[in-house]
């Protein structure tokens, strides 16, 4: 075994143990809810980050998946997901989950998901699964070329190099900093000016869940743990243009949200998540989303559309 190869081994045992240390991903990332009823389950806990204003869209995605996957056939496999954001979720109260089965055929089988708190809807989903066909088509999107995650640096060590040559300042550095450390994924950013200021319309980065994961899960949660990881940069790529004005407070919030699963994947290996600005105009910014594994095949594309708006006395120099 060559001296490169052997880094390689021993940098991937290394991170192999970092994940057990860092705990169970699924209640880390308060995925797993608690039965109530039939068709009905209840969160357990909610997490917002610190400057967030509600709780956090990825996880009441990722909830009312688990929901949702919980009341279908085993043999059933998600492969699409259209949902809509009503109003902030409450992170002091528990969300309430509702599945409605509204089909189930000899290969599809389609649910309706509402979550609801103080008796009010808050987020809704249609989900469908379907059951394996013998027919296979092989085309898809290209992956991009970009180097591995071994080959890239943590956003730690990029944030210190930053600071040190004073392109970011100590508070930027401060914030960031705990950020990265507050949230439950793991992150590698292909280009290392996107971590702080840059005006590109695309952003592409390796990602993976911080902590382990129980053996055994269905392909069906560690879709839902995407959909979870999914959320959290769509609209931060969406203000990559704007970061003229990154000592501004922009407000943004996800209008809807949707996924195209197209083949198995695992949350606990790199994923490559490129994402693009589609459309920014009228207080709305569209971003697609495209995801590879690390031998290249096209696991999901998602889309979502949020609410951009700048404060009323700025004009936008886009």
């Amino acid at each position: 075994m060559s001296n490169k190869d052997q880094g390689a081994q021993n940098a991937e045992e290394s991170e192999m143990e970092m994940d057990k240390n860092l705990g169970n991903f699924i209640q880390k990332s308060f995925l797993d809810l608690e039965k109530i009823d039939d068709f009905m389950y209840r969160s357990k806990n909610l997490w917002k980050g610190k400057v967030a204003r509600a709780a956090y869209g990825g996880q009441v995605v990722g909830q009312a998946l688990i929901a949702a996957s919980e009341c279908i056939p085993p043999d059933c496999h998600m492969h699409s997901m259209h949902s809509y954001f009503l109003r902030p979720g409450d992170t002091t109260r528990p969300i309430l989950y509702l599945v409605d089965v509204t089909r189930e055929g000899r290969t599809y089988c389609s649910t309706s998901v509402k979550a609801i708190q103080a008796n009010i809807p808050i987020f809704t989903m249609q989900a469908s699964f379907k059951r394996e066909e013998e027919f296979h088509s092989d085309y898809q999107t290209s992956m991009p070329d970009v180097p591995m995650p071994d080959e890239l640096s943590s956003p730690v060590d990029i944030l210190e190099k930053l600071r040190e040559q004073e392109i970011i300042d100590p508070n930027f550095y401060n914030y960031r900093k705990e950020w990265l450390e507050e949230i439950t994924m793991m992150i590698k950013f292909v280009k290392e000016e996107q971590i702080a200021v840059s005006t590109s319309q695309r952003q592409t980065l390796w990602i993976k869940v911080k902590g382990h994961l129980p053996d055994g899960l269905h392909p069906n949660t560690h879709k839902c743990c995407l959909a979870y990881m999914s959320d959290m940069y769509l609209l931060r790529t969406a203000m990559m243009p704007l970061t003229w004005l990154h000592k501004t407070r922009v407000f943004a919030t996800s209008l809807d949200h949707t996924m195209w699963f197209h083949a198995p994947l695992r949350v606990d290996e790199w994923l490559l998540y490129d994402i693009v600005i589609d459309k920014l105009s009228d207080g709305r910014a569209l971003v697609l989303g495209r995801v590879w594994d690390m031998r290249g095949t096209l696991v999901c594309t998602i889309a979502q559309e949020g609410v951009l708006r700048l404060p009323n006395n700025i004009k936008p120099k886009l």
